[in-house]
């Protein structure tokens, strides 16, 4: 792919650019989802050196919106919310006159931002953004994958649940688990990751039946992520030390995730 980049010009060239982008995005989703984060982080630069040579400003600010994990993985809060914040002025904030596409990585850049903001503990600041991107989904109308985003209102009652786990608010997070309801195609990483959550919020909110059951839900959708996600590992950990379940069903989930 990258030969093929160097061996073309004009638009062709810009085309194979963007998909090399993306080729290297799956591999930072992939390092991602086997807690391999230094790898992610090189892979991230050859994300943005591809988005950069593809000349698509929404890819750019995708890969924009890609590289704030960093700063979230190494709670960098400030620095995360700053570059958030640059990309949503280069793309504008009129939602009214925004194609399909511009309105995804809108509105995904805004729930990032969201979860930003509840790590820093800035709880109205992050419900902002919530509905911000909730009107953005509103508009879009559906939940679309442009750019690889899925974002749409169920990525955004996702992101509902995720940012009440944050801030600790046990009563949010049982009324979003209560009203959500994941759409069969959602995907699997996303599925994956709303249960982790509702496990750790369920466990927060001193519910460990609910959580252990959520952690099983977790397993079934996405087995490779939950296994080697570090919040997994950290919930189990916890129920353990709780003591409230039988050795045989919680030592099963501990010794499957690789925790003797």
């Amino acid at each position: 792919m990258s030969a093929a980049c160097h061996a073309t010009t004009g638009t062709e060239r810009e085309r194979l650019f963007g998909l090399l982008a993306e080729a290297y995005s799956g591999v930072t989703a992939i390092a991602y989802a086997l807690g391999l984060f230094d790898l992610r982080s090189q892979a991230m630069d050859r994300v943005q050196w591809a988005a950069q040579e593809s000349a698509d400003p929404l890819r750019i600010g995708r890969t924009q919106w890609q590289r704030a994990t960093l700063f979230l993985q190494a709670a960098s809060y400030d620095r995360g919310i700053r570059l958030l914040d640059r990309v949503r002025h280069d793309l504008g904030e009129d939602i009214a006159h925004m194609d399909a596409p511009s309105l995804s990585v809108h509105g995904a850049v805004h729930l990032r931002s969201a979860m930003f903001a509840a790590r820093a503990g800035n709880a109205p600041t992050a419900r902002a953004h919530l509905d911000a991107a909730a009107d953005t989904a509103k508009r879009l109308g559906r939940d679309a994958n442009h750019y690889g985003l899925e974002f749409g209102p169920t990525n955004v009652a996702m992101h509902r649940l995720g940012v009440a786990v944050e801030m600790y608010d046990g009563p949010e997070v049982a009324r979003r688990i209560r009203r959500t309801r994941l759409p069969e195609n959602v995907a699997p990483v996303r599925a994956g990751r709303w249960y982790m959550d509702a496990a750790r919020g369920w466990l927060d909110y001193g519910n460990r039946e609910k959580a252990f059951a959520a952690l099983q839900a977790a397993r079934k959708a996405a087995p490779e992520q939950t296994r080697n996600h570090p919040q997994v590992r950290e919930t189990v950990l916890t129920l353990i030390h709780m003591e409230r379940y039988s050795k045989e069903s919680l030592s099963g989930f501990a010794q499957w995730l690789g925790i003797t």
